[in-house]
């Protein structure tokens, strides 16, 4: 199957631990969780990263399962909150559709729910609402190898060690809306004086993580200077 595919054969050599794993998972959902879960190794850890020619062979191979396996891709038709979604907004339905079982699905769904709080121009029913919810915490559950690999992150590690209740906050939100109300709220309790406050390696950590999770998900960027509000 894959064996004689130049991509595959360029990732074996170099690594053929990941090789045996990507011919195992090869026509099933779980392959694309797993190369997602290659390259988000490669960002977070990037001593541990890829050579260019293996990183670009993982991105075309990735393409190439897409293109032959299209079947794993329609398995939201049988899943009842997936058509309530798409009843209600076909469009939104197919969208959903090519997002799942990728690490943009997550970031397309806050999209929605985002324009459903500011009273979009249809806006959405309870039950919309509700399903999308839903989803999501299907799609995490369901592939868990897109989550962030924060373990590797140094600023994650200067505040997990420091604070580990708040380290288990900061993987719970990373990627949601949720992000970004947490961090503020952090620093807001920390200058009010509910908080004794952090320590200052701790604090620059909060503020780089948050500029990395900005870049990481524009469409979730937050409106508050955090750095300003940690100076104030």
């Amino acid at each position: 199957m894959l064996e004689n595919n130049p991509l595959f054969i360029v990732i074996n050599d170099a690594f053929p631990q990941i090789g045996a794993k990507l011919e195992s998972l090869w026509g099933s959902a779980e392959f694309v969780s797993y190369m997602e879960f290659c390259r988000n190794f490669a960002r977070y850890a990037p001593e541990k990263g890829f050579p260019a020619a293996v990183h670009n062979a993982l991105l075309v191979l990735n393409e190439q399962h897409e293109k032959e396996n299209p079947q794993i891709y329609s398995k939201l038709d049988d899943n009842p909150d997936f058509n309530v979604i798409k009843d209600l907004f076909p469009q939104f339905g197919v969208n959903l559709k090519r997002h799942w079982g990728k690490k943009t699905f997550l970031i397309y769904v806050e999209e929605l729910m985002r324009d459903a709080r500011a009273g979009g121009p249809k806006g959405f029913p309870d039950e919309a609402v509700s399903a999308l919810v839903s989803l999501s915490e299907q799609h995490r559950k369901a592939h868990p190898m897109l989550l962030p690999l924060l373990d590797y992150n140094a600023d994650f590690k200067v505040i997990d060690q420091a604070f580990p209740r708040i380290g288990g906050n900061i993987k719970l939100y990373w990627g949601q809306g949720q992000f970004a109300p947490y961090m503020n709220e952090l620093l807001r309790s920390t200058r009010g004086g509910r908080r004794r406050g952090f320590p200052s390696d701790v604090l620059t950590a909060l503020g780089n993580l948050f500029d990395q999770h900005n870049k990481a998900y524009p469409p979730l960027l937050a409106n508050a200077d955090v750095w300003g509000m940690a100076k104030d």
